[in-house]
């Protein structure tokens, strides 16, 4: 099923993506603190990767496969997609001899093999949309599972940021719990907060056919949201709300506003 508001929501985001890409790795201090650098920062913040991964949520409600096996398929073509970018946007770079040496040592890395290593394990958003995609197949199999998405939003949203301490030193244990929790500045979306965006985008997929003006709704939910944000982030109520990759529940409640009246 085609729907032109999500359609356009979707290309527009992943469209603008590349631009953004590029200019965080290629681009100098000046083009990314220009007009042009912070229109592209408002996009990747705003109407990005927010709304790529709830409009992914909406989009599995009423897909037509939606057999686990299927999603296990979809998640695992997902991950090597995800590796795959990740060896063509970073290692390649080095290998040719054209990454930008101030990319690198903003990451405090080298392009040696380690360095070459941490990037290619590069947390970013298809990897999050991997694993989002096997708990989304999980989540749907429940009774009522628009409900049960909200309820685990919820809960993901008014723990995180979580942190995991004394995690094992073996390299895919680490690697996994990263995905996770994000460590290090090594993964750009962890699954906490990240995973709330697709869960909520689930729940509304479901109501998007049960309920009228449904748009309308997301725009006053929307506003309703940021106001609420904006004032547990100044109010000290909730930490890491300047943290974009990793907001606490201020910050991520004020995005999630900002994602639903962009789509409105």
């Amino acid at each position: 099923m085609r729907i032109k508001e999500i359609d356009t929501a979707r290309g527009f985001t992943v469209l603008v993506m590349p631009a953004v890409h590029v200019l965080m790795i290629n681009s100098s201090f000046t083009t990314q603190t220009s007009f042009l650098g912070k229109f592209f920062g408002f996009l990747a913040e705003g109407p990005g990767a927010q709304l790529f991964m709830l409009l992914m949520g909406m989009s599995f409600s009423f897909s037509k496969n939606k057999s686990f096996t299927d999603v296990l398929k979809k998640a695992f073509i997902l991950l090597i997609a995800g590796y795959t970018l990740n060896f063509l946007k970073f290692d390649l770079p080095i290998l040719a001899g054209i990454m930008p040496q101030s990319f690198l040592a903003d990451l405090h890395l080298k392009s040696d093999v380690n360095g070459m290593m941490q990037l290619f394990l590069m947390g970013d958003i298809l990897q999050l949309a991997a694993i989002a995609m096997v708990i989304l197949g999980l989540v749907y199999q429940l009774p009522k599972f628009h409900v049960w998405a909200l309820v685990i939003a919820a809960v993901i949203l008014l723990i995180s940021p979580v942190q995991l301490n004394n995690v094992s030193d073996n390299l895919f244990t680490r690697h996994f719990t990263d995905l996770l929790f994000a460590h290090d500045e090594y993964v750009y979306f962890p699954v906490f907060p990240w995973l709330c965006y697709p869960l909520i985008g689930l729940s509304l997929g479901h109501y998007l056919f049960t309920t009228n003006n449904f748009f309308t709704i997301c725009r006053n939910a929307g506003i309703a949201l940021m106001i609420a944000g904006k004032l547990l982030c100044i109010s000290g109520l909730t930490p890491s709300c300047d943290n974009f990759y990793k907001t606490g529940a201020g910050g991520t409640i004020y995005h999630l506003g900002f994602v639903l009246l962009w789509l409105y």
